[in-house]
């Protein structure tokens, strides 16, 4: 099985060789499947990777959630589809919230302080 993976338009992936891959990579890119800005230095990206990380097998892990604080990753997430990232992502980004954000205190953020970007 390929360890390489192109993401189509519908969502879907579809294995593909490295030379394709490469050739991938000078096109447009559309790896964001979505990005969260929760406070001015901590946000949440999810992202297609292009390259399986199901190292030990199974099923291929081609996205990624990750969170970030002050620059530094602080938490990640892997999944098989982009619907299971695009639903990582959203249990991520309250996660964060949760941990980071004191009680009642996004009520005191305006709705475009605190917004998702999905690509």
């Amino acid at each position: 099985m390929s360890e390489w993976y192109r993401l189509n338009d519908d969502g879907t992936t579809t294995p593909i060789t490295l030379e394709e891959r490469c050739a991938d990579e000078r096109k447009e890119d559309k790896r964001r499947v979505a990005a969260t800005d929760i406070i001015d230095k901590l946000w949440i990206s999810t992202v297609f990777l292009g390259l399986d990380h199901s190292w030990s097998g199974g099923p291929p892990l081609l996205f990624e959630s990750m969170a970030f604080l002050d620059g530094e990753d602080i938490d990640c997430e892997r999944y098989h589809t982009i619907d299971e990232a695009r639903e990582g992502h959203e249990e991520m980004v309250e996660r964060m919230r949760a941990k980071y954000l004191p009680e009642g205190c996004l009520a005191a953020f305006k709705e475009e302080e605190c917004s998702v970007h999905s690509v």
